[in-house]
């Protein structure tokens, strides 16, 4: 499975079996670069982070 990137046909990162082994792994490599985001890709609540995990924590019990 390849996943993509900010750059259209280049990929970020690629996941794959190791082949047969006895327990589940995952091998991943680095990023050549780190993922730079502007302004424009920052999403912005009007309920703080908070109050979002008091929610999800309700939820659960």
């Amino acid at each position: 499975m390849t996943f993509p990137s900010a750059n259209p046909g280049r990929p970020v990162a690629q996941v794959s079996g190791l082949g047969n082994t006895h327990q589940p792994r995952l091998a991943y490599t680095p990023a050549s670069r780190p993922l730079k985001l502007g302004a424009e890709n920052r999403i912005r609540l009007s309920t703080s982070t908070q109050e979002i995990l008091g929610a999800i924590r309700e939820e659960r019990f």
